[in-house]
């Protein structure tokens, strides 16, 4: 068994590959069973073919989904009819730094980690879809719902977020008869309720317009009140979450 390279280095949650070519050896010429040894706590190995007849080649891959970042030396046993050799890999695991995370801050969605590589996916097809042109650190919201998700790429290693839904809603609507904001504008404190019954809020975060996060609350009572009195006047963004769905609200504070 004679391996394309006896080492390979992945990002954690990446599939590292091994291109194993097997030839006949002495007059051993049949078919031959493939096993690996050694893989860390996690790895899941598989082949594109096994058992194989010789001369051939088959790959050995190996999720590292749940690998911890590491160097791992493994053996790939082959073995046939009164025949049996072993080879030494070597798999690396490199810590993932890429950071899929973003925020949404009135009508843009900001990648939490700003140096890496973006691609912003629309989850409105199955897979989700890159956006043309979508590739920087910001997404700028041309329609008031929709579904987004963000691949963030980062000295080699990939992550993706999960979709999350998006509904824009300016508090002077008409149509939010579950949720209520007030006073607005707002000097001291800012009210927040809604039907406890219907919506099972996960957690209150209040963005100023640069985007920095000024006030992060959680309530199951479906009523909280957010202390805003040493806020700068201007405007501000509450950011309401709900399962996997988001709602975003303008208030102003004087």
């Amino acid at each position: 068994v004679v391996p394309a390279s006896s080492a390979t280095s992945v990002c954690q949650s990446a599939d590292a590959t091994f291109t194993l070519n097997v030839s006949p050896s002495g007059n051993f010429a049949g078919t031959v069973s493939l096993a690996v040894s050694g893989l860390p706590s996690g790895a899941v190995a598989s082949w594109s073919a096994n058992p194989i007849s010789l001369p051939n080649a088959t790959t050995l891959t190996i999720t590292t989904t749940d690998v911890a970042p590491g160097t791992y030396p493994f053996t790939v046993t082959s073995t046939g009819i009164d025949y049996q050799a072993t080879t030494s890999l070597i798999l690396g695991v490199n810590p993932n730094i890429a950071d899929a995370s973003f925020t949404q801050v009135g009508q843009n969605l900001n990648a939490t980690q700003t140096f890496a590589q973006h691609q912003w996916l629309d989850c409105s097809t199955d897979p989700p879809s890159p956006i043309e042109g979508a590739t920087g650190p910001s997404l700028t919201l041309t329609s008031a719902t929709g579904s987004y998700a963000l691949q963030a790429v980062a000295v080699g290693c990939v992550a993706v977020s999960e979709c999350v839904d998006i509904n824009m809603v300016n508090i002077e609507s008409n149509d939010l008869n579950s949720v209520s904001i007030y006073p607005n504008p707002a000097r001291q404190i800012l009210y927040v309720s809604w039907n406890s019954s219907e919506i099972q809020m996960d957690e209150i975060k209040m963005f100023d317009a640069s985007g920095k996060l000024v006030r992060l609350a959680s309530t199951s009572t479906g009523f909280i009140e957010l202390d805003i009195q040493n806020l700068s006047i201007g405007m501000y963004f509450l950011e309401l979450r709900s399962n996997n769905e988001v709602q975003y609200f303008k208030v102003v504070k004087n």
